[in-house]
């Protein structure tokens, strides 16, 4: 059987694949890219430029800065002198009230005020009828009740713009020990308190 011949293809005379870049729209496209290449890089580098300048400027001066931008605020007791000061002296002034010395008589309790910002720590011995304020802590035995909390919170609380109970449910006072016996001291707190504020109010 006689074979069909291969037709054998000119390829001299095949047109070529249009390479890219050929048409002026291929031309254009390639423009655009460099172009936004180009801006690419000119960007990166003013914002490098910028950065190294807020750096330079502003970086090292951080906490001068921030100092400046976040409101502070002062304490009210700034050393731990003034805040036994001013609790001293409230409980020295409170000693001769006859609602002070009622809630004395069946008062038998040690507490520990455990203060920080600034640090101080304070004990509270109440017995027979009379009670004793001094700085530190119970050296012979522990105390019936600890209450923590802050130079501000603890002017609030001897002022009597701080729900206590409140307080101790949101641990702004931290409690440690009976709360029953915290109660007991109820009377003595809100004489102290009603007196401090007519003493910080004038009424």
């Amino acid at each position: 059987m006689r074979k069909t011949p291969r037709i054998r293809r000119d390829y001299a005379h095949t047109p070529h694949r249009r390479r890219i870049g050929d048409s002026p729209r291929d031309e254009v496209i390639s423009r655009i890219f460099v172009s936004l290449r180009i801006k690419r890089y000119l960007l990166r580098d003013f914002l490098t430029k910028q950065f190294e300048w807020i750096y330079s400027h502003f970086l090292f001066d951080f906490p001068f800065i921030m100092e400046y931008a976040i409101p502070q605020t002062m304490a009210i007791f700034e050393t731990p002198d003034q805040l036994y000061s001013y609790i001293s002296e409230l409980f020295e002034e409170i000693a001769t009230l006859p609602e002070a010395q009622e809630a004395l008589k069946s008062l038998t309790v040690n507490v520990q005020f455990n203060y920080s910002m600034p640090d101080c720590k304070m004990i509270l011995t109440a017995a027979n009828g009379e009670y004793t304020l001094a700085r530190g802590t119970c050296a012979d035995t522990a105390p019936d009740v600890e209450l923590t909390m802050t130079g501000d919170t603890a002017y609030k609380f001897w002022t009597g713009e701080l729900n206590v109970m409140g307080a101790i449910t949101t641990r702004e006072i931290g409690v440690i020990g009976s709360l029953g016996k915290v109660m007991r001291l109820a009377p003595l707190i809100k004489t102290a308190v009603g007196y401090n504020r007519e003493r910080e109010t004038g009424f």
